[in-house]
Order: C-alpha cells, then structure tokens, then sequence
C-alpha cells in the first residue's frame, strides 16, 4: 500500500475503497488508542518493532508487493537473517506425520533453514520444537502480547 501510495496518509485514505473491492460494506481506520495499546503491549512484551527500512527487516519479505510494513520480535533475532521455509500441516498430527516433521524439519535446520511456522498445536508446533536448535521463528497473528494456543508460549 505505501509503495502504491506513495504515503502512509495516502494509503489510509485508499483503505476503505480497497476494502469494498472484495465486499466489504463499511470500513474503519484503526482507531488511535488500539494502536496505542499495541505499542504498550509490544513494549510491555519486550518485543522489538523493526519497519521495513531496518537491516533486521527479513529480506524475504521485502521483495513482496503486499509485505507488512513492521513486524513485532520476540526473542533471538538472529534468525531474521537467514534463509527460511515454512512448514505448515494438520492441527490434529497423525502418529505418521509428527515424526516425519521433525525428521524433515531437523534436516533443514541442519542445511541452514530456518523454519518459519504458526503458533498452532499439531504439526506446527512440532516444527518448531524440531528446529530450536537450529533455528524457528513463529508467526502470531493475534497481538504481540497473545501467545494462542498458550501451550507454545
């Protein structure tokens, strides 16, 4: 949006007609005290903002037209750097595909990927106990300071 845009103003203001092309009726800005709390929680967390302008943006990410423009951190950052695949599968895991996960994931972490997955129970989550010693990087998308499900936090 900011590179189409030109401005964050811009952008904004472009928002609501963006939201009607795929149907939605009403469309409202964020409001100033919800972005307020974020940056609070996000500190509280002690998360660190990167924008798309820092050395820590994930170079990945900046190649894409529709990448958000900052992104919360937790933790080693480290990872942000290196090349990455995602891993993503059943939140319900068969006896089959756990052990299958860990095996492929702990290869790659081995090769020098770093994984990239959700939060989520299942698949996801052995993942990313697969590759902690490699190197694993969850994706949350409900706020910085809501670790779901509360068993992976």
């Amino acid at each position: 949006m900011l590179i189409e845009h030109g401005t964050a103003q811009n952008a904004l203001a472009a928002l609501p007609e963006v939201a009607r092309t795929p149907g939605a009726q009403t469309y409202a800005i964020c409001p100033e005290r919800v972005i307020h709390t974020e940056f609070n929680n996000g500190r509280t967390a002690g998360a660190v903002l990167i924008d798309d302008t820092s050395n820590l943006y994930p170079a990945q990410l900046r190649d894409l037209t529709d990448a958000p423009p900052f992104l919360w951190a937790l933790g080693y950052l480290s990872p942000l750097q290196r090349p990455a695949i995602s891993m993503i599968g059943a939140q319900n895991a068969s006896t089959l595909g756990t052990p299958m996960v860990k095996s492929l994931t702990t290869e790659l972490g081995q090769a020098g990927y770093v994984i990239v997955s959700g939060l989520a129970r299942g698949l996801d989550a052995a993942a990313h106990i697969a590759a902690l010693n490699t190197g694993t990087i969850a994706l949350q998308a409900g706020g910085v300071n809501i670790m779901y499900p509360a068993e992976n936090t």
